[in-house]
């Protein structure tokens, strides 16, 4: 290379490099991106590192509180749990959206292993149901630089009945007095589906640059309680049981002997998890998110 090329060289490298070092002065040197998966933040990175592209697992504690779960305080019977799958996706600094499927037991037990005779009882029940359930939620992070966030959203559960067994205080052929009758699934399954909304908070630490760690509090709230729809098989409608009949109104209330109206709860459960996260943090919409005006950076 004669000394005419090697100044034209030098020339173009100078124009070339003149945008950056302009760049260089414009006040954002605070901001970086890199290519180094080791690093804090990735190549990408949102102003809070929990919003970000990923993948969850979880692994729940339910508690049960429909009605059978409101009645008589705690009861262990009425706990199970669950599992689930999640992906998340940013939309802004401070929120991710959350895709999931769930699935597990919910259940409750409030008999006394007897037959029972108080016959102005319509409570004594038991049941245990397996569902599935597609959700759609919101991690709101209000904090920049912590792991606390508030989540809310939305989801269909599917229940598989396959036990359960209802006390019902009823006149029996041949008795001048009501007696209380076991109805039970006969044996067979019944099914259910509800829609529900989900209200939660939670602390998400940071293990390492790309796993997570969460622990989060929720409750899944049923919005409807009628045949068909709801987790515990009641009300039950004639074809869900060994005896063949209606029980429970429309939406599941009763009135007792003494006339007294009670309106049943919809069913829900509280449910207590840890999750697991995987964030990848080459994040195109991440870096969408936090593109301020001419920055490109410098790599470290």
């Amino acid at each position: 290379m004669n000394k005419r090329s090697h100044i034209s060289f030098a020339l173009v490298i100078a124009l070339l490099a003149l945008p950056l070092a302009a760049f260089a002065e414009s006040g954002h040197n605070n901001v970086v991106w890199t290519k180094n998966q080791s690093s804090r933040t990735g190549l990408y990175t949102t102003k809070n590192n929990f919003i970000t592209q990923g993948v969850s697992f979880n692994v729940s504690a339910l508690y049960f509180y429909g009605d059978l779960g409101k009645m008589g305080g705690f009861n262990v019977n009425n706990l199970s749990g669950g599992v689930g799958i999640h992906y998340n996706h940013p939309v802004s600094n401070h929120v991710n959206l959350r895709f999931g499927l769930n699935a597990g037991l919910v259940r409750a037990n409030n008999t006394e292993n007897t037959i029972p005779t108080d016959t102005t009882r319509y409570d004594i029940r038991k049941f245990h149901s397996w569902y599935i359930q597609p959700s759609f939620g919101v991690l709101y992070y209000p904090f920049s630089n912590a792991g606390f966030y508030l989540t809310g959203g939305v989801a269909v559960t599917a229940s598989i009945i396959e036990n359960f067994s209802y006390w019902q205080p009823m006149l029996v052929e041949g008795a001048n007095q009501k007696q209380m009758v076991e109805i039970t699934n006969g044996g067979k399954m019944t099914y259910g589906i509800l829609p529900m909304v989900q209200l939660g908070i939670g602390y998400t630490w940071a293990l390492t640059p790309s796993w997570a760690l969460s622990a989060e509090l929720m409750v899944q709230q049923g919005l409807v309680h009628k045949k068909f729809l709801n987790l515990d098989a009641w009300p039950l409608d004639a074809s869900q049981n060994d005896k063949g009949i209606d029980v429970g109104s429309e939406y599941g209330a009763y009135t007792d002997d003494n006339g007294v109206s009670h309106v049943r709860w919809n069913d829900g459960w509280v449910q207590l998890g840890l999750t697991v996260t995987y964030q990848w943090r080459y994040c195109e919409r991440c870096r969408r998110i936090n593109n301020y005006d001419g920055i490109r950076g410098r790599r470290r």
